[in-house]
């Protein structure tokens, strides 16, 4: 199910896995999964542009330009899959972050196969 939410007056689609989170009902929305791994970034997130790459209880901060592991833990090959996505997809991760600091919507991305 699609659902709206209107975010400083911009409405934002929100799919079934999109979430609101916080204080403050930000959407963080859901840009690609694969293989258990859920990708996400958020709006007006801090700097270095980065997304969120969880696994089961796991997450890691994988930032885009250069890509690295910035923060947390996720398994051997899970980091490894999502290192070899976000090579595939890099243009695409920098230009939702660019969508995302502008609160535009954020566009889908293919998922590793």
């Amino acid at each position: 199910m699609i659902k709206l939410k209107i975010v400083n007056e911009t409405a934002q689609y929100l799919s079934e896995h999109d979430i609101i989170f916080g204080e403050d009902k930000k959407i963080v929305p859901e840009i690609s999964r694969f293989f258990g791994i859920i990708i996400r970034m958020y709006f007006d997130d801090h700097n270095p542009p980065h997304f969120h790459a969880i696994y089961g209880k796991t997450e890691a901060l994988v930032g885009i330009n250069p890509i690295l592991n910035l923060s947390g833990d996720l398994p051997f090959r899970a980091i490894s899959m999502v290192v070899e996505w976000s090579a595939l997809h890099q243009q695409e991760l920098m230009d939702n972050w660019q969508r995302l600091h502008v609160s535009q919507p954020a566009q889908k991305i293919e998922p590793l196969r």
